[in-house]
């Protein structure tokens, strides 16, 4: 029985054991610019959040005003003159109220952080980029990475193979854009030599991105390997949404005084 060209290449196929290879080979070199410009983007944005928080004076002036309160109110005990806390600690402050439960030691933490500097609490308005940095954690952003590194170190085999066959190889090719000049093998070899960069410089501003979160947590007291990027900087995020409540509330009652007042002087 005379079999047909498709069955016959079908059976070609099943026979080469590199076809797997170069069928993934082939995926990666259509695909990789998306995985790279996603990989870029999560690095930029991560790069991004923590910068504001280390570089922003206003936030670095109001840890040192709650460290100072705090210290005031443990004066005397094993817990007085402390030289730091954990950022889990600061959420908490809202926790603590005045008898009359009306005030709480974050809305006293942000009069006594105003008095000595009017732009005390500018942090919040600075941290732009804290939510969108959580979307990605450590585990995921190192997975990707490790994907994409494998992904290029297979379809280097392929292309080297492929270039072998012509009596080529990458280390003769010089990296440039294919033109329709190119043969075949050597228009693959060229966009394989363009992945391999590019890729390469992705997988390093992610390794870059997270080197500078771990150096971020470790400036904040924090265990530098262990921290989570969501945690943290959730941790952050979930502050400067109390602050901006806690202050809203301070002004509210500030101009209901005010008012209170000029009605009595009338």
């Amino acid at each position: 029985m005379e079999l047909s060209h498709g069955e016959q290449f079908a059976i070609l196929v099943a026979r080469n054991s590199a076809f797997p290879k170069m069928v993934k080979a082939a995926a990666v070199l259509r695909s990789y610019r998306e995985t790279v410009t996603e990989l870029e983007e999560d690095a930029r944005v991560l790069r991004r959040a923590v910068r504001e928080v280390k570089s922003s004076e206003s936030f670095r002036s109001f840890i040192a005003v709650v460290l100072s309160v705090g210290n005031f109110l443990n004066e005397g005990t094993h817990k007085g003159d402390a030289q730091g806390f954990r950022l889990e600690a600061l959420p908490k402050l809202a926790d603590i109220r005045s008898k009359d439960k009306n005030l709480s030691l974050l809305h006293y933490v942000i009069q006594v952080a105003k008095q000595k500097d009017a732009g005390a609490i500018d942090f919040v308005q600075e941290f732009v980029n804290l939510e969108p940095a959580m979307r990605k954690s450590k585990e995921e952003l190192g997975g990707a990475v490790n994907i994409l590194e494998k992904d290029i170190e297979t379809t280097r085999e392929v292309v080297v193979q492929i270039l072998s066959h012509g009596g080529q190889s990458l280390d003769s090719l010089e990296a440039r854009a294919p033109t329709t000049k190119d043969s075949e093998p050597t228009a693959t070899g060229l966009l394989f030599l363009n992945a391999e960069s590019t890729s390469a410089k992705a997988s390093g501003a992610v390794k870059d991105a997270i080197a500078d979160f771990e150096d971020l947590a470790g400036f904040l007291g924090e265990n530098s390997k262990r921290t989570k990027i969501e945690g943290m900087l959730g941790v952050l995020l979930s502050f400067c949404k109390l602050v901006e409540r806690c202050n809203g509330e301070l002004e509210d009652r500030s101009a209901a005084s005010s008012s209170k007042k000029k009605k009595s002087r009338s």
